[in-house]
């Protein structure tokens, strides 16, 4: 799309009123939880989005010389990218739920006189593995 658009958007940006069009952008939702963690950091996101679009196919004044995709973009801008907390703790409980419940099934699965001792077992496992906090 960016390819196909680009012929078209400098067809536009030729007259002095350059700021005219932007290449269309697309947003994944994995994209709009970068940008709530570069708010949650105090990135004005509007801004940011605003120099994501804004493009020249030379590279002129500092700007974009193509466009790219918005995670590579804020990479490039703010280093490693970062989601907001709430969804980083969101998708740390989730995995935690589904790793205790692999445990219930594997003590399920074992012979009774061996559930005690994996139970155990497993316990002493996750006291070691790291916790969110």
């Amino acid at each position: 799309m960016f390819n196909e658009s680009l012929p078209m958007v400098l067809s536009y940006n030729d007259n002095p009123n350059f700021y005219r069009v932007h290449v269309p952008a697309v947003l994944t939702f994995r994209d709009l939880l970068v940008l709530e963690g570069l708010a949650a950091r105090g990135v004005d996101v509007f801004t940011l989005l605003k120099r994501w679009r804004n493009i020249h196919p030379f590279a002129g004044n500092g700007r974009q010389p193509l466009p790219v995709p918005l995670r590579e973009f804020v990479e490039e801008r703010y280093g490693a990218v970062s989601m907001s907390e709430a969804e980083h703790r969101l998708g740390w409980d989730m995995f935690e739920h589904l790793r205790l419940r692999f445990e219930r099934v594997l003590i399920n699965a074992a012979p009774p006189l061996l559930r005690e001792s994996r139970a155990r077992l497993l316990a002493q496992i996750r006291a070691n593995l790291p916790t969110f906090e």
